[in-house]
C-alpha cells in the first residue's frame, strides 16, 4: 500500500492512503481522486507495454523495448521452460500478428541489453496459452551474456503475446526482440477449427 506523506490541509490530520479505497483524510475524495495522491506510484499511469492488456505492437524483424520502471505482471511466471529461467521480473509485453505460417523464432540477442527471460503465448490476457519460454539461450554471437530464444509454430494472421522480463529483480532496461518466420512445418492445433498444417484436414479429422 502506498502512503501519501502530505497530511490533509497541511496540518497534523490523517493522510490519504492512495490504494485502499477509503477516504482516509475525510476530504470527500478517495485514493487517486484525491489531489494528495497525484504523484503516488499507485496513481500514475503505467507505461505502454507494462501490462498484458496494453502491449506494444511488434512486427517481423527487430523490435526495441525498454522495461525500465516496469512492474511485475500478475500473470504467473512460466514453468517448464527451456534452459535456466528466472523471475520474469519487471516484465513487459508485445503483441505480434504473424505475417505468414511457419516456425517463428523470437530472440532477445542485443549486446547492450540485460539478462532476459522470454515467453510467447497464444490467447488473450486472462486466458493465455504458453507456447514456449526460455531463460538462456540463442547461441548467437554478439549477444548479452544471457539472452533468450523461443521457437514456436505460428499461423498467418493470428496474434501472439510476447513477454520479456529480467532474470532477477535488478534486470531491466532497453533491449530488442527480433522475430523471424521460416517455412518449417506447422503443427495441427486440434481445437481451433482451422487446418493449421495445410493437409486438408482440421482438428479431429
Amino acid at each position: 500500500m502506498v502512503v501519501d506523506t502530505l497530511p490533509s490541509g497541511g496540518g497534523g490530520g490523517p493522510v490519504e492512503l492512495c490504494s485502499n479505497g477509503v477516504d482516509d483524510d475525510s476530504d470527500g475524495l478517495a485514493d487517486c481522486d484525491d489531489p494528495d495522491c497525484a504523484s503516488s506510484p499507485a496513481c500514475l499511469p503505467t507505461p505502454p507495454g507494462d501490462d498484458c492488456d496494453d502491449p506494444i505492437a511488434a512486427a517481423d524483424g527487430a523490435n526495441a523495448f525498454n522495461t525500465s520502471g516496469f512492474t511485475n505482471s500478475a500473470e504467473p511466471i512460466p514453468t517448464g521452460c527451456t534452459n535456466t529461467f528466472g523471475q520474469m521480473a519487471n516484465d513487459g509485453w508485445l503483441s505480434y500478428t504473424a505475417s505468414s505460417s511457419g516456425q517463428a523464432t523470437f530472440n532477445t540477442c542485443d549486446a547492450g541489453s540485460f539478462d532476459t527471460d522470454l515467453a510467447v503465448y497464444s490467447g488473450t490476457c486472462g486466458s493465455l496459452t504458453l507456447l514456449g519460454c526460455d531463460g538462456d539461450g540463442s547461441g548467437l554471437a554478439g549477444c548479452q551474456t544471457f539472452d533468450s530464444e523461443v521457437v514456436v509454430d505460428v499461423i498467418a494472421g493470428q496474434s501472439y503475446l510476447i513477454r520479456v522480463g529480467g532474470f532477477g529483480a535488478a534486470d531491466s532496461g532497453p533491449g530488442t526482440v527480433t522475430i523471424t518466420v521460416g517455412s518449417g512445418p506447422v503443427s495441427e492445433d486440434c481445437t481451433n477449427g482451422v487446418d493449421d498444417d495445410g493437409d486438408g484436414l482440421a482438428d479431429c479429422a
